[in-house]
């Protein structure tokens, strides 16, 4: 009932917030001025709430924030059309000069930068790296993604599903990827008709590249569910979790009016 009129990105957070904010915050917060944001529907809302990007310092005369609206051959099925949609803007992917790329989805709540992970990335000559969380079975709601490592932290599957026993590396809404790497998994997956973003982007290519992992550590929340907007809430209600999302080092930017 909450997304019916707006998207997942445009969910009221904490009252001034909306739930966007956090990881445009954080790629600000970690240096990124390269950041193009997708919409699928409902998207007049957070079209408003994003205006030009100045609140978040993205308004710039090169890079800066690009908006892009909903692609008109995209399936309303209710499928995951996530590699429709990358293979909508594969021109701005190959246009821009930066030779990494962050993929976020828009309903995580915390305040991280990314340049840890980036060093990790490099360090490890990643061709991607996948950014986990460890939950346990009482964290589990909906049909969610997990991954499977080895000893060394390499991906050897991934799972999707709804109480996987045992599983306990949940997936967390975000990949740091080499351009050329994903722009020919786009291609790839689009000429031969594959669906699904998640099998497309890391479980077929187990094997076939380089794949780490990444541990995100201190607070943070994923909204995929009613109940994991309700814990949401009313964590934040908690002090230790306020001083931890707001701070002055890293702080959240949102639309000041």
């Amino acid at each position: 009932d909450l997304t019916m009129v707006r998207p997942l990105a445009a969910l009221p957070i904490n009252g001034r917030y909306r739930s966007i904010d956090f990881i445009l915050s954080n790629l600000v917060n970690s240096g990124v001025i390269n950041v193009a944001v997708v919409t699928q529907n409902n998207y007049h809302s957070l079209m408003g709430h994003l205006g030009s990007g100045k609140h978040w310092n993205l308004a710039r005369k090169r890079y800066g924030l690009t908006l892009f609206p909903p692609f008109s051959n995209l399936s309303s099925s209710g499928s995951d059309s996530r590699i429709d949609i990358l293979y909508g803007v594969l021109n701005y992917l190959k246009r821009s000069t930066q030779d990494y790329v962050l993929l976020c989805e828009s309903n995580v709540i915390t305040n991280k930068t990314f340049n840890d992970l980036f060093a990790k990335h490099l360090d490890s000559h990643a061709d991607m790296t996948v950014v986990y969380k460890e939950v346990d079975g009482n964290e589990q709601s909906g049909v969610e993604a997990y991954i499977l490592t080895d000893e060394e932290g390499n991906v050897t599957d991934i799972e999707r599903g709804e109480n996987i026993s045992g599983a306990t590396k949940k997936y967390y809404g975000t990949v740091l990827i080499n351009k050329q790497v994903l722009i020919n998994i786009i291609e790839h997956s689009k000429v031969r008709g594959k669906k699904g973003y998640l099998t497309n982007l890391i479980q077929r290519n187990i094997g076939r590249l380089n794949i780490k992992t990444y541990y995100l550590d201190g607070y943070a929340r994923m909204i995929s569910s009613i109940n994991d907007y309700y814990n949401a809430c009313m964590e934040i209600l908690n002090k230790e979790v306020r001083d931890e999302l707001f701070n002055l080092v890293t702080p959240i930017y949102t639309k000041d009016k």
